[in-house]
């Protein structure tokens, strides 16, 4: 008797507990058949169709996800998207981060398109230090339409000759430098011996010439490394390839081209 009682308890709180989580579902399918329609009034598309998506799911009321589900096709059909081309000296990137309206939506660049919410939206672009921020009204319907961005005209580099003079500044640095220090050991050494002002002939002129070797060393290192400066600051920036693409668009009731350049 004890036993069947305790069955019969546990089987109680079982229900429950499955009657709770049901409510709890039904709950959150009404909650996002509200969000979804909310949404789709104030033209926020992306959230509405997430929306639809959840309220159309099996375990909701079947009335109600079946109305969600129509909505997610007509919120496609009406939802623009862009398909973004980023370009840096002249040639294609995908490493590229994209922002709209300070959401981040990729960090990489497929091809593939991005689905945005009618009306004006601003996009930045980031690559690295390059960055581009662009403001465009997104239109209703518009689909795959191309964006294509130049983040900039590349980046100066250093040319052959310029590196040479580089190696050659930290070479004749660090040679003079030990000259130097070798000029102030032989110093060091006489002022030691407290031979001055008569110390040996040999020794003074091989401080001397450790001090003259390094001085000279010194000034070329630094007429190298001004020189390397000079070909770097001068060196010339790739400069973007011109490009001209004829683009295309669906928009309700129609279609549009137009050429899109870059030079």
């Amino acid at each position: 008797m004890k036993r069947l009682a305790f069955l019969v308890t546990v089987a109680y709180g079982v229900g429950l507990t499955a009657r709770a989580h049901a409510q709890d579902k039904a709950r959150g399918c009404i909650e996002n058949y509200e969000t979804a329609q909310v949404a789709r009034k104030q033209r926020q598309l992306d959230q509405a169709r997430a929306a639809a998506i959840a309220c159309a799911a099996p375990e909701c009321p079947t009335a109600l996800a079946r109305e969600c589900a129509g909505w997610i096709g007509e919120i496609e059909q009406t939802q623009p998207s862009v398909v973004i081309v980023a370009v840096s000296a002249g040639h294609e990137v995908t490493d590229v981060h994209v922002w709209i309206d300070d959401k981040l939506v990729t960090q990489q660049l497929n091809g593939n398109a991005i689905a945005v919410d009618p009306g004006r939206r601003r996009f930045v672009f980031e690559r690295g230090t390059q960055k581009r921020q662009v403001e465009l009204v997104i239109r209703e319907g518009e689909k795959n339409r191309k964006l294509e961005v130049d983040l900039g005209a590349g980046v100066r580099r250093m040319p052959l000759a310029g590196w040479v003079f580089g190696g050659v500044a930290l070479a004749a640095g660090g040679a003079g430098a030990y000259f130097e220090w070798q000029g102030h050991k032989a110093r060091n050494a006489l002022d030691d011996a407290g031979c001055a002002p008569r110390c040996d002939g040999k020794q003074v002129d091989h401080m001397l010439k450790q001090f003259q070797r390094g001085d000279i060393l010194l000034v070329g290192a630094g007429v190298s490394a001004v020189a390397a400066l000079v070909l770097y600051f001068t060196a010339p920036v790739p400069a973007p390839i011109p490009r001209l693409s004829l683009n295309a668009t669906t928009v309700p009731g129609g279609g549009a081209f137009w050429l899109q350049g870059t030079f």
